[in-house]
């Protein structure tokens, strides 16, 4: 990183005005023109960075969750390990930021975006129940000539997923869970 990415990106912190109606919004302003130099600049702010995710233990098939994690650079600290887990999702406010993060991840972990597989088993009830209701009533869900009330519906969908017959998956791309018939 150059002097002149540096003065950008001192002039943001220091200087910018920062607008926005929301916090969304400012964050977005804040970070967007900065976001290619981001990364580089606090490297060299936040030492340690890098062994301290080094440090972080992962379990097997764990599903990872970087909350804040802006543009991924955690994660990349993480690459020599996530082989081992299930899934990767960053959330962060700031649009700029997470679509740098899924460049980066995307090149880290390519296919990452398939869906993945929710033991529904492990679900509270009550969540499961809540859930499979949300499905079943959405726009465009057929059931042929026979109509079905809203319990006969959850019915079904719970003794397909009991008996295995269906899966409960979450699609990171789209963000949305769906009852998929195996």
């Amino acid at each position: 990183m150059g002097f002149i990415s540096d003065l950008k990106i001192m002039y943001h912190l220091v200087c910018a005005k920062n607008t926005g109606t929301n916090h969304e919004q400012r964050l977005e302003n804040f970070y967007s023109s900065q976001m290619n130099h981001y990364d580089d600049f606090r490297r060299r702010l936040l030492h340690g960075r890098e062994q301290m995710m080094g440090l972080l233990p992962l379990e097997t098939g764990a599903n990872l969750i970087d909350m804040g994690g802006g543009t991924g650079n955690n994660i990349e600290a993480l690459a020599p390990r996530l082989n081992s887990i299930n899934s990767v999702t960053i959330v962060d406010l700031c649009e700029s930021l997470l679509n740098v993060a899924k460049k980066r991840i995307e090149n880290l972990l390519p296919g990452t975006s398939a869906p993945m597989e929710i033991p529904h088993e492990k679900l509270d009830p009550e969540t499961l129940t809540r859930v499979i209701e949300e499905i079943v009533t959405r726009e465009g869900t057929e059931y042929g000539d026979r109509v079905f009330d809203l319990q006969e519906k959850v019915a079904q969908a719970s003794e397909m997923l009991r008996s295995r017959k269906a899966v409960l998956l979450f699609d990171p791309d789209t963000e949305s869970l769906n009852i998929v018939v195996r």
